[in-house]
Protein backbone atom coordinates (compact mmCIF):
# COMPACT_ATOMS: atom_id res chain seq x y z
CA UNK A 1 0.00 0.00 0.00
CA UNK A 2 1.54 3.42 -0.99
CA UNK A 3 2.26 6.01 1.62
CA UNK A 4 -0.62 8.55 1.85
CA UNK A 5 1.37 11.32 3.43
CA UNK A 6 4.71 12.71 2.33
CA UNK A 7 6.84 15.54 3.58
CA UNK A 8 9.39 17.57 1.69
CA UNK A 9 11.92 19.81 3.34
CA UNK A 10 10.85 23.47 3.16
CA UNK A 11 7.23 22.70 2.25
CA UNK A 12 4.01 22.25 4.14
CA UNK A 13 2.25 18.94 4.51
CA UNK A 14 -0.10 18.23 1.56
CA UNK A 15 -2.05 15.31 0.14
CA UNK A 16 -0.94 14.16 -3.31
CA UNK A 17 -3.62 11.58 -3.77
CA UNK A 18 -6.40 14.09 -3.05
CA UNK A 19 -4.86 16.67 -5.36
CA UNK A 20 -4.71 19.41 -2.67
CA UNK A 21 -2.23 22.17 -2.72
CA UNK A 22 -1.28 24.76 -0.15
CA UNK A 23 -3.87 27.42 0.24
CA UNK A 24 -6.87 25.19 -0.69
CA UNK A 25 -9.85 26.33 1.51
CA UNK A 26 -11.25 22.72 1.88
CA UNK A 27 -7.86 21.22 2.72
CA UNK A 28 -8.32 21.36 6.48
CA UNK A 29 -11.59 19.40 6.40
CA UNK A 30 -10.21 16.83 4.00
CA UNK A 31 -7.10 16.36 6.11
CA UNK A 32 -9.29 15.72 9.16
CA UNK A 33 -11.25 13.05 7.28
CA UNK A 34 -8.10 11.35 6.07
CA UNK A 35 -6.59 11.43 9.58
CA UNK A 36 -9.72 9.87 11.07
CA UNK A 37 -9.73 7.13 8.39
CA UNK A 38 -6.05 6.36 9.04
CA UNK A 39 -6.65 6.10 12.80
CA UNK A 40 -9.62 3.82 12.26
CA UNK A 41 -7.65 1.58 9.88
CA UNK A 42 -4.72 1.37 12.31
CA UNK A 43 -6.90 0.44 15.24
CA UNK A 44 -8.49 -2.37 13.22
CA UNK A 45 -5.08 -3.62 12.09
CA UNK A 46 -3.71 -3.58 15.65
CA UNK A 47 -6.72 -5.32 17.11
CA UNK A 48 -6.63 -8.26 14.68
CA UNK A 49 -3.39 -9.85 15.91
CA UNK A 50 -4.53 -9.51 19.50
CA UNK A 51 -7.77 -11.25 18.69
CA UNK A 52 -5.88 -13.99 16.83
CA UNK A 53 -3.51 -14.40 19.78
CA UNK A 54 -6.45 -14.73 22.16
CA UNK A 55 -7.90 -17.39 19.89
CA UNK A 56 -4.60 -19.31 19.81
CA UNK A 57 -4.31 -19.08 23.60
CA UNK A 58 -7.78 -20.46 23.99
CA UNK A 59 -7.01 -23.32 21.56
CA UNK A 60 -3.75 -24.11 23.38
CA UNK A 61 -5.50 -24.08 26.74
CA UNK A 62 -8.13 -26.42 25.32
CA UNK A 63 -5.52 -28.89 24.13
CA UNK A 64 -3.70 -28.75 27.49
CA UNK A 65 -6.96 -29.44 29.31
CA UNK A 66 -7.62 -32.41 27.03
CA UNK A 67 -4.14 -33.84 27.66
CA UNK A 68 -4.53 -33.38 31.42
CA UNK A 69 -7.90 -35.11 31.32
CA UNK A 70 -6.47 -38.04 29.37
CA UNK A 71 -3.52 -38.33 31.79
CA UNK A 72 -5.79 -38.30 34.83
CA UNK A 73 -8.07 -40.90 33.25
CA UNK A 74 -5.07 -43.16 32.49
CA UNK A 75 -3.76 -42.75 36.03
CA UNK A 76 -7.12 -43.88 37.43
CA UNK A 77 -6.95 -47.07 35.36
CA UNK A 78 -3.25 -47.97 35.86
CA UNK A 79 -2.48 -51.60 36.66
CA UNK A 80 0.76 -52.90 38.19
CA UNK A 81 3.24 -54.45 35.74
CA UNK A 82 2.84 -58.21 35.64
CA UNK A 83 6.04 -60.16 36.37
CA UNK A 84 6.73 -63.56 34.93
CA UNK A 85 6.77 -66.39 37.46
CA UNK A 86 10.51 -66.89 36.98
CA UNK A 87 11.15 -63.22 37.74
CA UNK A 88 9.09 -63.37 40.93
CA UNK A 89 10.97 -66.45 42.15
CA UNK A 90 14.35 -64.91 41.33
CA UNK A 91 13.45 -61.65 43.10
CA UNK A 92 12.49 -63.56 46.24
CA UNK A 93 15.78 -65.50 46.18
CA UNK A 94 17.93 -62.38 45.64
CA UNK A 95 16.06 -60.47 48.35
CA UNK A 96 16.61 -63.23 50.89
CA UNK A 97 18.71 -61.90 53.78
CA UNK A 98 20.98 -64.94 53.82
CA UNK A 99 21.63 -64.70 50.06
CA UNK A 100 22.44 -61.00 50.40
CA UNK A 101 24.87 -61.71 53.21
CA UNK A 102 26.61 -64.46 51.27
CA UNK A 103 26.84 -62.63 47.94
CA UNK A 104 28.33 -59.41 49.36
CA UNK A 105 31.55 -59.33 51.39
CA UNK A 106 30.28 -57.70 54.56
CA UNK A 107 32.66 -56.47 57.30
CA UNK A 108 32.62 -58.61 60.42
CA UNK A 109 31.35 -62.19 60.48
CA UNK A 110 30.09 -63.55 57.19
CA UNK A 111 29.59 -66.80 55.24
CA UNK A 112 31.69 -67.99 52.31
CA UNK A 113 30.57 -70.53 49.73
CA UNK A 114 32.76 -72.82 47.68
CA UNK A 115 36.47 -71.97 47.29
CA UNK A 116 37.38 -75.68 47.16
CA UNK A 117 38.53 -77.98 44.38
CA UNK A 118 36.01 -79.20 41.81
CA UNK A 119 34.38 -82.44 42.98
CA UNK A 120 34.47 -81.57 46.66
CA UNK A 121 30.69 -81.25 46.97
CA UNK A 122 28.77 -78.33 48.48
CA UNK A 123 31.11 -76.26 50.62
CA UNK A 124 30.61 -73.37 53.03
CA UNK A 125 32.19 -71.84 56.10
CA UNK A 126 32.63 -68.75 58.28
CA UNK A 127 34.64 -65.64 57.44
CA UNK A 128 35.81 -62.72 59.55
CA UNK A 129 36.54 -59.60 57.49
CA UNK A 130 37.99 -56.22 58.52
CA UNK A 131 38.37 -53.28 56.15
CA UNK A 132 39.16 -50.54 58.67
CA UNK A 133 42.69 -51.42 59.80
CA UNK A 134 45.44 -48.77 59.66
CA UNK A 135 43.03 -46.02 58.63
CA UNK A 136 41.39 -48.22 55.96
CA UNK A 137 44.71 -49.07 54.30
CA UNK A 138 44.71 -52.77 55.29
CA UNK A 139 42.06 -55.43 54.66
CA UNK A 140 42.18 -58.51 56.85
CA UNK A 141 40.30 -61.72 56.07
CA UNK A 142 40.28 -65.13 57.75
CA UNK A 143 37.95 -67.86 56.55
CA UNK A 144 37.43 -71.61 56.38
CA UNK A 145 35.42 -73.79 54.01
CA UNK A 146 34.32 -77.40 54.61
CA UNK A 147 32.47 -79.58 52.11
CA UNK A 148 29.98 -82.39 52.32
CA UNK A 149 32.72 -84.80 51.16
CA UNK A 150 35.16 -83.81 53.94
CA UNK A 151 37.33 -81.51 51.83
CA UNK A 152 38.45 -78.44 53.74
CA UNK A 153 40.58 -75.31 53.49
CA UNK A 154 41.66 -72.57 55.90
CA UNK A 155 43.00 -69.23 54.71
CA UNK A 156 44.12 -65.97 56.27
CA UNK A 157 45.37 -62.91 54.40
CA UNK A 158 46.31 -59.25 54.67
CA UNK A 159 45.74 -57.04 51.63
CA UNK A 160 47.17 -53.56 51.23
CA UNK A 161 45.72 -52.47 47.88
CA UNK A 162 46.40 -48.72 48.02
CA UNK A 163 49.84 -47.92 49.35
CA UNK A 164 51.68 -44.68 48.55
CA UNK A 165 48.65 -43.01 47.07
CA UNK A 166 47.50 -46.11 45.13
CA UNK A 167 50.90 -46.49 43.43
CA UNK A 168 51.93 -49.62 45.39
CA UNK A 169 50.18 -52.75 46.65
CA UNK A 170 51.08 -55.78 48.76
CA UNK A 171 49.30 -59.02 49.70
CA UNK A 172 50.31 -61.70 52.21
CA UNK A 173 48.48 -64.98 52.83
CA UNK A 174 48.73 -68.39 54.50
CA UNK A 175 46.69 -71.37 53.27
CA UNK A 176 46.23 -74.99 54.32
CA UNK A 177 44.22 -77.47 52.21
CA UNK A 178 43.17 -81.10 52.67
CA UNK A 179 41.64 -82.79 49.59
CA UNK A 180 41.08 -86.55 50.10
CA UNK A 181 39.98 -87.37 46.53
CA UNK A 182 41.20 -85.75 43.26
CA UNK A 183 40.69 -87.37 39.87
CA UNK A 184 43.54 -88.52 37.64
CA UNK A 185 43.19 -90.20 34.22
CA UNK A 186 46.83 -90.50 33.29
CA UNK A 187 49.38 -88.32 31.48
CA UNK A 188 49.04 -86.78 28.04
CA UNK A 189 46.30 -85.90 25.55
CA UNK A 190 45.39 -89.54 24.81
CA UNK A 191 44.83 -90.79 28.34
CA UNK A 192 41.99 -93.36 28.65
CA UNK A 193 38.63 -92.43 30.14
CA UNK A 194 39.40 -94.40 33.30
CA UNK A 195 39.47 -92.34 36.49
CA UNK A 196 41.74 -93.00 39.45
CA UNK A 197 42.07 -90.86 42.55
CA UNK A 198 44.79 -89.40 44.74
CA UNK A 199 44.90 -87.25 47.89
CA UNK A 200 46.55 -83.87 48.44
CA UNK A 201 47.41 -82.04 51.63
CA UNK A 202 49.50 -78.89 51.39
CA UNK A 203 50.36 -75.54 52.96
CA UNK A 204 51.31 -72.26 51.27
CA UNK A 205 52.87 -69.03 52.46
CA UNK A 206 52.54 -66.32 49.78
CA UNK A 207 53.72 -62.73 49.42
CA UNK A 208 52.96 -60.43 46.48
CA UNK A 209 54.23 -56.88 46.02
CA UNK A 210 53.95 -54.52 43.08
CA UNK A 211 53.49 -51.11 41.54
CA UNK A 212 50.81 -49.49 39.34
CA UNK A 213 52.67 -47.40 36.74
CA UNK A 214 49.44 -46.77 34.78
CA UNK A 215 45.77 -46.59 35.64
CA UNK A 216 44.92 -50.19 34.67
CA UNK A 217 48.39 -51.75 34.80
CA UNK A 218 50.22 -53.68 37.52
CA UNK A 219 53.79 -54.95 37.70
CA UNK A 220 54.90 -57.12 40.57
CA UNK A 221 56.78 -60.03 42.10
CA UNK A 222 55.61 -63.14 43.93
CA UNK A 223 57.32 -65.32 46.51
CA UNK A 224 55.71 -68.51 47.78
CA UNK A 225 56.66 -71.45 49.95
CA UNK A 226 54.80 -74.69 49.12
CA UNK A 227 54.79 -77.83 51.26
CA UNK A 228 53.13 -80.53 49.12
CA UNK A 229 52.10 -83.98 50.37
CA UNK A 230 50.40 -86.56 48.12
CA UNK A 231 49.07 -90.03 48.76
CA UNK A 232 46.39 -92.56 47.74
CA UNK A 233 42.86 -91.25 47.34
CA UNK A 234 40.00 -92.24 49.63
CA UNK A 235 37.31 -93.00 47.03
CA UNK A 236 36.27 -96.62 47.55
CA UNK A 237 34.69 -97.07 44.10
CA UNK A 238 37.86 -96.14 42.13
CA UNK A 239 41.42 -97.44 42.04
CA UNK A 240 44.05 -95.18 43.51
CA UNK A 241 46.46 -93.39 41.22
CA UNK A 242 49.36 -95.14 42.95
CA UNK A 243 47.86 -98.54 42.02
CA UNK A 244 47.23 -97.68 38.36
CA UNK A 245 50.38 -95.76 37.37
CA UNK A 246 54.12 -95.79 37.94
CA UNK A 247 56.53 -93.04 39.05
CA UNK A 248 58.11 -93.13 35.58
CA UNK A 249 54.86 -92.17 33.83
CA UNK A 250 53.60 -89.95 36.66
CA UNK A 251 56.49 -88.02 38.31
CA UNK A 252 56.00 -87.29 42.00
CA UNK A 253 53.54 -90.15 42.45
CA UNK A 254 55.19 -91.65 45.55
CA UNK A 255 55.34 -88.49 47.62
CA UNK A 256 55.36 -84.73 47.68
CA UNK A 257 58.10 -82.20 48.20
CA UNK A 258 58.72 -78.64 49.38
CA UNK A 259 59.15 -75.81 46.88
CA UNK A 260 60.05 -72.15 46.73
CA UNK A 261 58.35 -70.22 43.96
CA UNK A 262 59.92 -66.94 42.84
CA UNK A 263 58.37 -65.03 39.98
CA UNK A 264 57.22 -61.81 38.38
CA UNK A 265 54.07 -60.73 36.56
CA UNK A 266 52.42 -57.97 34.54
CA UNK A 267 48.70 -57.35 34.20
CA UNK A 268 46.53 -54.86 32.30
CA UNK A 269 42.88 -54.96 33.38
CA UNK A 270 40.20 -52.55 32.14
CA UNK A 271 37.09 -54.70 32.54
CA UNK A 272 34.02 -52.76 33.62
CA UNK A 273 32.93 -55.46 36.10
CA UNK A 274 35.40 -58.33 36.67
CA UNK A 275 32.70 -60.55 38.21
CA UNK A 276 30.53 -60.50 35.04
CA UNK A 277 32.13 -58.09 32.57
CA UNK A 278 30.23 -56.48 29.69
CA UNK A 279 33.10 -54.61 28.03
CA UNK A 280 36.84 -54.21 28.28
CA UNK A 281 39.60 -56.78 28.66
CA UNK A 282 42.26 -58.32 30.89
CA UNK A 283 45.75 -59.38 29.79
CA UNK A 284 48.11 -61.34 32.06
CA UNK A 285 51.65 -62.72 31.85
CA UNK A 286 53.71 -64.29 34.63
CA UNK A 287 56.94 -66.25 34.95
CA UNK A 288 57.93 -68.37 37.96
CA UNK A 289 60.79 -70.64 38.97
CA UNK A 290 59.95 -73.57 41.26
CA UNK A 291 62.91 -74.93 43.21
CA UNK A 292 62.55 -78.36 44.83
CA UNK A 293 63.99 -78.04 48.34
CA UNK A 294 63.34 -81.58 49.56
CA UNK A 295 64.01 -84.23 46.93
CA UNK A 296 65.95 -82.13 44.41
CA UNK A 297 64.24 -83.91 41.48
CA UNK A 298 61.28 -81.70 40.58
CA UNK A 299 62.55 -78.17 39.90
CA UNK A 300 61.05 -76.41 36.88
CA UNK A 301 60.08 -73.08 35.29
CA UNK A 302 56.55 -72.07 34.38
CA UNK A 303 55.04 -69.33 32.16
CA UNK A 304 51.33 -68.46 32.09
CA UNK A 305 49.67 -66.07 29.62
CA UNK A 306 45.97 -65.16 29.65
CA UNK A 307 43.65 -62.95 27.58
CA UNK A 308 40.04 -61.97 28.30
CA UNK A 309 37.99 -59.76 25.98
CA UNK A 310 34.35 -58.67 26.26
CA UNK A 311 32.35 -57.17 23.39
CA UNK A 312 28.99 -55.55 24.26
CA UNK A 313 25.99 -55.77 21.92
CA UNK A 314 22.51 -54.17 22.06
CA UNK A 315 23.37 -51.62 24.76
CA UNK A 316 25.26 -54.17 26.81
CA UNK A 317 22.33 -56.57 27.31
CA UNK A 318 24.14 -59.11 25.10
CA UNK A 319 27.87 -59.81 25.41
CA UNK A 320 30.43 -61.86 23.51
CA UNK A 321 32.99 -63.12 26.06
CA UNK A 322 36.31 -64.47 24.76
CA UNK A 323 39.04 -66.13 26.83
CA UNK A 324 42.35 -67.81 26.15
CA UNK A 325 45.07 -69.15 28.42
CA UNK A 326 48.24 -71.11 27.91
CA UNK A 327 50.61 -72.65 30.46
CA UNK A 328 54.15 -73.73 29.62
CA UNK A 329 56.55 -75.63 31.88
CA UNK A 330 60.12 -76.79 31.40
CA UNK A 331 61.95 -78.96 33.91
CA UNK A 332 65.45 -78.11 34.97
CA UNK A 333 68.19 -80.34 33.61
CA UNK A 334 67.68 -83.92 34.79
CA UNK A 335 64.43 -83.08 36.64
CA UNK A 336 60.71 -83.57 35.91
CA UNK A 337 57.55 -81.57 36.53
CA UNK A 338 55.57 -83.34 39.29
CA UNK A 339 52.07 -84.34 38.22
CA UNK A 340 50.44 -82.46 41.14
CA UNK A 341 51.87 -79.15 39.81
CA UNK A 342 51.15 -79.81 36.13
CA UNK A 343 48.54 -77.83 34.14
CA UNK A 344 45.21 -79.64 33.77
CA UNK A 345 42.14 -79.35 31.53
CA UNK A 346 38.57 -80.54 32.05
CA UNK A 347 35.79 -79.41 34.34
CA UNK A 348 33.65 -76.30 34.90
CA UNK A 349 36.42 -73.76 34.22
CA UNK A 350 38.07 -75.18 31.09
CA UNK A 351 36.55 -78.00 28.99
CA UNK A 352 33.03 -78.17 30.39
CA UNK A 353 32.00 -81.28 28.46
CA UNK A 354 34.70 -83.43 30.15
CA UNK A 355 35.31 -84.70 33.67
CA UNK A 356 37.23 -82.47 36.06
CA UNK A 357 41.02 -82.85 35.60
CA UNK A 358 40.45 -85.08 32.58
CA UNK A 359 43.83 -84.19 30.98
CA UNK A 360 47.24 -83.68 32.65
CA UNK A 361 50.56 -82.79 31.03
CA UNK A 362 53.47 -80.35 31.18
CA UNK A 363 51.76 -77.79 28.92
CA UNK A 364 48.20 -76.73 28.11
CA UNK A 365 46.20 -74.31 25.99
CA UNK A 366 42.51 -73.47 26.46
CA UNK A 367 40.12 -71.25 24.46
CA UNK A 368 36.61 -70.33 25.63
CA UNK A 369 33.87 -68.35 23.92
CA UNK A 370 30.49 -67.38 25.37
CA UNK A 371 27.46 -65.52 24.04
CA UNK A 372 25.64 -64.07 27.07
CA UNK A 373 22.33 -62.26 27.31
CA UNK A 374 20.03 -61.03 30.04
CA UNK A 375 16.95 -63.11 30.83
CA UNK A 376 15.77 -61.20 33.88
CA UNK A 377 17.25 -58.65 36.24
CA UNK A 378 19.76 -60.79 38.14
CA UNK A 379 19.87 -63.71 35.70
CA UNK A 380 21.87 -64.18 32.49
CA UNK A 381 21.91 -67.04 30.00
CA UNK A 382 24.89 -68.21 27.97
CA UNK A 383 25.80 -70.39 25.02
CA UNK A 384 29.43 -71.52 25.06
CA UNK A 385 32.13 -73.44 23.24
CA UNK A 386 35.47 -74.61 24.66
CA UNK A 387 38.54 -75.94 22.87
CA UNK A 388 41.91 -76.96 24.26
CA UNK A 389 44.57 -79.62 24.70
CA UNK A 390 47.58 -80.67 26.75
CA UNK A 391 50.98 -81.59 25.32
CA UNK A 392 54.37 -82.72 26.72
CA UNK A 393 56.75 -80.07 25.30
CA UNK A 394 56.01 -76.36 24.97
CA UNK A 395 57.52 -76.29 21.48
CA UNK A 396 54.59 -78.45 20.34
CA UNK A 397 51.98 -75.73 20.83
CA UNK A 398 49.45 -75.52 17.99
CA UNK A 399 45.70 -75.28 17.45
CA UNK A 400 45.46 -78.69 15.80
CA UNK A 401 43.73 -81.70 17.37
CA UNK A 402 41.95 -79.65 20.04
CA UNK A 403 39.44 -81.30 22.35
CA UNK A 404 36.09 -79.48 22.06
CA UNK A 405 33.00 -79.04 24.19
CA UNK A 406 29.92 -76.89 23.89
CA UNK A 407 26.74 -76.20 25.83
CA UNK A 408 24.57 -73.68 27.63
CA UNK A 409 24.21 -72.24 31.10
CA UNK A 410 22.69 -69.75 33.53
CA UNK A 411 24.41 -67.12 35.69
CA UNK A 412 22.81 -65.71 38.84
CA UNK A 413 24.04 -62.22 39.76
CA UNK A 414 24.17 -60.30 43.02
CA UNK A 415 23.23 -56.64 43.46
CA UNK A 416 26.61 -55.52 42.12
CA UNK A 417 26.03 -57.43 38.88
CA UNK A 418 28.64 -60.11 39.67
CA UNK A 419 28.05 -63.80 39.06
CA UNK A 420 27.66 -65.61 42.38
CA UNK A 421 26.35 -68.93 41.03
CA UNK A 422 26.48 -70.48 37.57
CA UNK A 423 24.90 -73.62 36.17
CA UNK A 424 26.46 -75.09 33.01
CA UNK A 425 25.64 -78.13 30.89
CA UNK A 426 28.56 -79.18 28.66
CA UNK A 427 28.71 -81.78 25.87
CA UNK A 428 31.74 -83.53 24.37
CA UNK A 429 32.76 -86.76 22.63
CA UNK A 430 32.71 -88.45 26.06
CA UNK A 431 29.14 -87.47 26.93
CA UNK A 432 27.84 -84.55 28.95
CA UNK A 433 28.53 -82.94 32.31
CA UNK A 434 26.36 -80.81 34.61
CA UNK A 435 28.23 -78.20 36.67
CA UNK A 436 27.05 -76.13 39.63
CA UNK A 437 29.75 -73.60 40.46
CA UNK A 438 30.24 -70.42 42.49
CA UNK A 439 31.72 -67.38 40.73
CA UNK A 440 32.49 -66.39 37.16
CA UNK A 441 34.15 -68.90 34.85
CA UNK A 442 37.06 -66.57 34.00
CA UNK A 443 37.68 -65.47 37.59
CA UNK A 444 36.57 -62.19 39.13
CA UNK A 445 39.74 -61.17 40.87
CA UNK A 446 42.98 -59.73 39.60
CA UNK A 447 46.42 -61.36 39.65
CA UNK A 448 45.33 -64.75 38.26
CA UNK A 449 48.17 -66.93 39.55
CA UNK A 450 47.89 -70.62 38.85
CA UNK A 451 46.69 -72.14 42.09
CA UNK A 452 46.78 -75.82 41.02
CA UNK A 453 43.37 -77.13 42.11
Amino acid sequence: MPYLLTFRRGQKLYDRSAGTVPGDPDARSRRRGLLLAACLFGSIALSYPAAAQDGDSQATAGRADAITTQRDDKARHLEPETQLKGERILDKVLENRLVKAISAAQPGWDIVLGHLVTGSGIAAGPEYLRRDLADDRIISSTWASVSTRKFWLVNTELNMPKLAGNWLFADFSATHRDYPDIGYFGPGPHSPDLETNWALEDSWLTGVMGVRPLRHAELGVIGRYLAENVGPGHAADEPTTQQAFTPESTPGLLGGSDFVQAGSFVQFDYRDNPGEAHRGGMYWLDFSDYSDLKSGRYSFDRVDAEVQQFIPLLNGTHVIALHGRTSFTEAHSGDAVPFYLQPTLGGPDTLRGFDAFRFYDNNAVILNGEYRWQLYEGMNAALFMDAGKVFPRWQQISLRDLEKSYGFGLRFLNGAGQAIVRLDVGFSREGFELWFKFGDIFGSGSRNFSNFY
